[in-house]
């Protein structure tokens, strides 16, 4: 699918649209620290579903792609992503407390642990992936570079992250999510029913990607450890990851916060179910070029890439909060709101022109991004996500005999990571797949984990961790 000339003219008139929509509900933002960075004045949980909704299903086509490579052809594959969907979120009124909890009880240097890992998720990782699937969308819609136009698109979310912080992109992101997925559904039901595959279709997006694991003998055959290993990936994407527990404080009690989580939860598995759908049906003879064909392209185009700009208009927001809000206050003891959100404003804009630079990276790369996005997730997320099982149960933070089996659990990561690089390891369950490694990383953690907080509880173990210097003496 091509689009002609005019299809750019369309595209940016809707992300000027996008930008000033987003700039209307700026005007009061402020040096409010809690409106800047907490959205205070949104409170309805539907702001937060739209928001949840484009990152739930972006993330949940690229961490299933392991597993769809091996089970296209079968219900079975619709079934297990979403139930491995649906599940996480499922459990938001126990989970956000604790989530909370988690961070605020851990110690300084577990805050800071959080916060670069953060950083490096949301600021490099995640933006590396989102920069990559834009320029593939771009390169499936227009000819030519496209340099140009995701430096625009960068721009444009930048700019009202910028001016307006978590409230404009919220509200920007209301808009996007009903043209998404609007969109996504015609789409598919154009590929089940009407078959015009002169129009846009994700069999070739879905192709690709699964492809890239294959090549990298990655997939996974076993339909159990996809399940697991998917729901594990998905309850950092929802719940853990540090930008988006400020995203879940919009809402004034913890249940609309498990409301908005679990209605994007709902919609995303919805939408995913048509993607897949279509992409097991086998194309047929297209039909003749419309001009009716051209202007639902043009939709389809502009409906997917603003999507994107949502995405990294999150991603930078993510970024500007941990800085200001966690990272801040750790370098400079006393500062003001004011200060706060001028760090965060700046901290967008730095971020804005590193993903500029990180475009020619992506490009150069290639698909193989989305290969290292779940191996991220597979062996650096698993074991804080570990911890804080550990820490439902302890009711304490990364502080610590905890802080000591995190960073166990890392190691041990870091270990299976660069053997798996040589090619060399597969894992307990006799795989190479992200879900495999997930898995065995995650319960590793926990037993390690656990291990070292009993040990913390006896005298002996008090004794060592105030020789290492990660705990206090008890009053």
């Amino acid at each position: 699918m091509i689009l002609t000339p005019e299809s750019y003219t369309v595209l940016y008139g809707f992300i000027a649209c996008v930008v000033l929509f987003a700039l209307m509900f700026s005007r009061t933002m402020g040096r409010s620290v809690r409106k800047y960075f907490w959205a205070d004045s949104s409170k309805h949980p539907l702001t937060i579903a739209a928001s949840l909704i484009l990152i739930l299903f972006l993330n949940t086509l690229i961490i299933a792609l392991p597993g769809i490579s091996q089970f296209s052809e079968s219900p079975l594959s619709i079934i297990i992503i979403i139930v491995s969907l649906i599940i996480p979120a499922l459990f938001g009124t126990i989970l956000i407390p604790n989530v909370k909890l988690f961070f605020e009880s851990s110690s300084t240097l577990g805050k800071i642990f959080l916060s670069v890992h953060g950083l490096i998720f949301a600021g490099v990782i995640q933006m590396l992936v989102y920069l990559q699937v834009s320029d593939f969308l771009l390169s499936q819609m227009f000819t030519g570079t496209h340099f140009g136009l995701q430096v625009i698109m960068i721009v444009a979310a930048g700019i009202y992250t910028l001016v307006g912080g978590l409230n404009a992109v919220l509200y920007a992101n209301l808009i996007i999510s009903v043209f998404v997925i609007g969109s996504t559904l015609f789409v598919a039901l154009n590929t089940v029913m009407v078959q015009n595959f002169t129009l846009f279709s994700f069999h070739s997006a879905i192709r690709t990607g699964t492809e890239v694991f294959a090549a990298n003998g990655s997939s996974e055959p076993n339909a159990l450890i996809t399940g697991i290993g998917i729901a594990c990936m998905m309850l950092w994407i929802i719940w853990i990851e540090l930008g988006m527990i400020h995203k879940q404080s919009v809402a004034k009690t913890d249940g609309e916060s498990s409301v908005s989580a679990l209605v994007a939860g709902v919609v995303a598995a919805l939408i995913i179910t048509a993607v897949l759908i279509a992409y097991r049906q086998t194309p047929q003879a297209a039909v003749t070029f419309s001009q009716n064909a051209d202007i639902a392209n043009s939709i389809i185009a502009v409906s997917l890439l603003s999507g994107m700009i949502g995405l990294f208009a999150l991603s930078f927001q993510s970024v500007s909060s941990i800085i200001a809000i966690h990272v801040y206050p750790v370098i400079k003891h006393r500062y003001s709101g004011e200060e706060q959100v001028l760090i965060g404003r700046l901290s967008t804009v730095v971020f804005s022109f590193f993903s500029i630079l990180l475009l020619s990276f992506a490009k150069l790369s290639g698909n193989i991004v989305i290969y290292w996005y779940t191996e991220f997730l597979a062996f650096f997320t698993m074991p804080i996500v570990a911890v804080f099982l550990i820490s439902l149960v302890t009711k304490k933070g990364i502080s610590g005999s905890l802080l000591v089996g995190l960073a166990l659990g890392e190691i041990y990561a870091l270990v299976e990571f660069i053997i798996k690089g040589n090619g060399s390891d597969r894992s307990f369950f006799n795989s190479t797949s992200s879900y495999s490694f997930a898995i065995e990383i995650m319960l590793v953690t926990l037993l390690l984990g656990y291990s070292v907080v009993r040990f913390g509880e006896s005298g002996i173990g008090q004794k060592f961790l105030l020789r290492i210097g990660v705990s206090r003496p008890v009053s």
